[in-house]
């Protein structure tokens, strides 16, 4: 088993794994004329490899080469796993009142953790803090793709649910006669849908294919091509593949590579199964205007197209056109002797990879320093951190490595603390029942060194200062816990920082640069601003006020008239139970104001009760109406059973089961409702819109998107009027449609309008059906409007 850990293994996962990713790069760059079966192979075992590449690591012996050079396995960033038998340098003591004078230069007290009389400063601490982000950075990226692809399968499952089963005896016929030409003896589903623009088939144990709602319309050879490339698909296994293509997308997100060799893969699986339809007897230039039919109508997948495999994506086409119609090569047979060769090679070169370990190339050699050498020499220069009252030594390793220090001073209840940090500093501020005030500062960042730290009494109680030794400032992340007497004023001037109060009680005035603002059992009075950032203030006794030039204020049990306010907006109270919530404007911002929870915003007028879910950030108004406002991203409301009115910048929105007014709003991105009893409002600067109405006869809905389908299902009674208008423009390529399952007098434009930027054309429709007050408008560009009966 190989012998490394830790950040060892994970920096050699890393460097193995793209070594891998670049060698499968390079064999299927020099196997570009081989067909497109071995290609799409390379790349497989190319992704399988590298996502089997930690079990290989944890299960093959290790495989120790000294190829690391010793000066470069001295260094700080090589691993200790990784370094070997590093060259040691000693110092030998003359006598035993002199050993605490000298140390170690390098060698094994290195690994030796700091005792509490002498902690050893490690040059890398002030990075640490980012070394810590990493594995939280590298789980991010690993869920969001992970959960990009559940998204994925999830919407399939919706579409299936909902598309048409094509069990006429057509299909059942040539279906299952194409699977067994195919070599298929599962059963396999096949659906049509008008949910998805091209044909693709996804699912490993029960394969489904669904194909366009205008399938139907297809003539018989065009049906057989498109079952004969899905049904190539299931036989090859491609399904399979592309998951463990995606899971190891997942594992190395961070890597290009990875997503070079996924792209590759999915591209070559494609025509590994043109080839098939074309071995199978499709003439190369029937096939070629087939897919290019195919193509016409295809449109960008979403998250299903991670788990699924289509036909036709537009970006594909022309390298796949060129190679069905290179009719000079056909696809040859490849033997099962070659296959096992090959499969062999590629095994033996996995396993000698996940065992290689490099170690440092030399044996170890261990010298003697004389006394004669000054210890001093090898020390850094002194951190300026020490207290007035600390004595050093040029040999003390404490006061010269050390970025954490102590410091205290007597001090009685009632007194203040000043604190005046010129380089800024993150606070955390408790009580204790000791008269004295206890300071632990953490120095981090890039030029924490520069940073000069005192703590002295004065005749009101106590000042800490904290000042950067350099004019030009510097880069740092300073920390410190301060403990007072349990009744102690505060006084803040900081350059930026977050700051906490707990259980303190006296007057807390001041402001930072900017940071969040926590106070949480405290008494008395607080004056307090920040530049920017959260405030949050519960369970006190509290008058004054606290404020923030950007971002949420909430105020949760806490009696004395405590106020906030936001630059962005105004103040959340909260009761005990986290219900009832008063907004209150802002003295000269006009009768809107914006508040948030969770990072979710808000507008609603002055002096408004709405409920607020105080762990979820779910606000509803006095009628009970489900209200966001995000700046981007997704919103997901699975019931609003009194209405909704949501909108992000950005980002999809979907409502399920509703009633009452809904109204859904963002920049760019598909908007679902449904079902839906009651009227709605969708407007979307790009992305398709779907509105299910049920149970209402009259419904009401106003419709807006500029780029894309609008599919609206009415209820079979419907009575109202439907005002319907698609526009195409003259580079779209092909004429936008209304499709109604009511008669509609359908007209368009005879010229290009260009008064609203490109020339475009206008498809229209209105009716009126029954006698009703419902009214449906609908406006889009480059989309088709459907109108279905339920």
């Amino acid at each position: 088993m190989t012998d490394i850990n830790g950040a060892a293994f994970v920096i050699m996962l890393v460097v193995k794994a793209t070594a891998v990713l670049l060698l499968g790069c390079i064999v299927a760059m020099l196997a570009r004329k081989a067909d497109a079966a071995v290609r799409h192979g390379i790349w497989a075992c190319t992704l399988a490899g590298a996502l089997g590449l930690p079990f290989g690591m944890l299960a093959t012996p290790a495989w120790r080469v000294r190829i690391i050079p010793e000066r470069i396995a001295a260094s700080p960033a090589i691993p200790n796993d990784l370094r070997g038998d590093v060259t040691t340098n000693t110092i030998t003591p003359a006598s035993t009142s002199s050993r605490s004078k000298l140390f170690t230069r390098v060698g094994a007290d290195r690994r030796t953790p700091p005792t509490t009389e002498s902690k050893v400063f490690s040059a890398d601490q002030s990075d640490r803090s980012f070394a810590e982000l990493i594995p939280l950075i590298w789980a991010i990226g690993a869920l969001s793709v992970i959960a990009w692809m559940a998204f994925g399968r999830i919407t399939l499952s919706r579409i299936v649910r909902r598309a048409h089963r094509l069990d006429s005896r057509d299909w059942t016929t040539m279906l299952d006669r194409e699977a067994h030409i195919g070599g298929v003896s599962k059963r396999i589903a096949l659906y049509s849908t008008d949910a998805v623009s091209t044909p693709l088939t996804f699912g490993t144990r029960a394969p489904v294919i669904l194909v366009p709602a205008e399938s139907e319309s297809w003539n018989a050879e065009h049906r057989t091509v498109v079952l004969r490339h899905e049904i190539a698909h299931i036989a090859r296994g491609d399904m399979l593949v592309q998951a463990i293509a995606v899971i190891t997308c997942a594992v190395y997100w961070f890597n290009p590579l990875v997503w070079i060799a996924a792209r590759g893969l999915r591209a070559e699986q494609e025509r590994a199964c043109d080839d098939r339809v074309l071995v199978a007897g499709t003439a190369p230039v029937e096939y070629a205007a087939h897919l290019l039919e195919v193509a016409r109508s295809a449109k960008r997948l979403g998250p299903h197209g991670l788990v699924s495999l289509a036909m036709a994506r537009p970006t594909q086409l022309e390298g796949r056109l060129l190679a069905v119609l290179n009719s000079s090569r056909r696809p040859r047979a490849h033997s099962r002797a070659a296959r096992s060769i090959s499969l062999a090679l590629a095994a033996s070169m996995f396993i000698a990879l996940a065992a290689f370990t490099p170690m440092t190339r030399i044996a170890p050699i261990v010298r003697t320093i004389t006394p004669s050498i000054v210890a001093s020499q090898f020390v850094t220069a002194r951190s300026p951190i020490a207290a007035p009252s600390e004595k050093t030594s040029k040999a003390s390793p404490r006061t010269n490595f050390d970025s954490t220090f102590t410091k205290r001073v007597t001090a009685t209840a009632g007194g203040t603390l000043e604190l005046d940090l010129d380089s800024g500093a993150g606070l955390t501020i408790t009580s204790w029942d000791r008269p004295e005030i206890e300071v632990t500062g953490t120095l981090g960042g890039r030029d924490w060194r520069e940073t000069e730290v005192n703590l002295e009494r004065t005749s009101r109680g106590a000042r800490l200062t904290s000042r950067q030794r350099s004019s030009r400032g510097g880069s740092t992340s300073h920390h410190f816990d301060i403990r007072v007497p349990r009744s102690y004023n505060i006084r803040l001037s900081s350059a930026g920082g977050g700051v906490s109060i707990s259980d303190v009680s006296g007057e807390f005035i001041g402001h930072t640069g900017g940071g969040a603002i926590r106070i949480d059992r405290a008494n008395g009075r607080a004056d307090l601003t920040t530049g920017g950032g959260s405030i949050r203030v519960t369970t006190s006794n509290l008058n004054g006020s606290v404020s923030t030039g950007g971002g949420t204020v909430v105020i949760q049990d806490v009696n004395g008239g405590l106020t906030g306010s936001s630059g962005s907006g105004g103040a959340i109270y909260l009761n005990s139970s986290g219900k009832s919530t008063t907004v209150n404007t802002i003295s000269g911002r006009g009768k809107s104001t914006s508040i948030g929870i969770d990072d979710d915003n808000i507008t609603i007028g002055s002096g408004t009760t709405v409920s607020v879910n105080d762990r979820t950030g779910e606000v509803r108004d006095a009628s009970g109406r489900i209200m966001y406002r995000k700046s981007g991203g997704r919103i997901n409301v699975a019931v609003a059973p009194n209405g909704a009115d949501v909108r992000t910048g950005g980002g999809a929105i979907t409502i399920g089961t509703s009633a009452g007014d809904v109204i859904a709003q963002t920049g760019g991105g598909d908007i679902t409702i449904g079902p839906l009893a009651g009227s709605a409002k969708a407007v979307t600067g790009a992305g398709d819109v779907r509105l299910d109405f049920r149970d209402v006869r009259s419904p009401s809905a106003d419709v807006w998107s500029g780029n894309g389908r609008v599919v609206i299902t009415l209820p079979a009674n419907f009575a109202g009027t439907v005002n319907l208008e698609t526009a195409y423009t003259n580079n779209l390529g092909h004429r936008t449609s209304i499709i109604s399952d009511w008669p509609l007098a359908i007209s368009e434009t005879s010229g290009w309008d260009d008064s609203h930027g490109t020339p475009r054309r206008f498809v229209r429709a209105r009716q009126s059906f029954g006698n009703g007050s419902g009214e449906i408008t609908v406006h889009t560009v480059n989309g088709d409007i459907v109108v279905q009966r339920r």
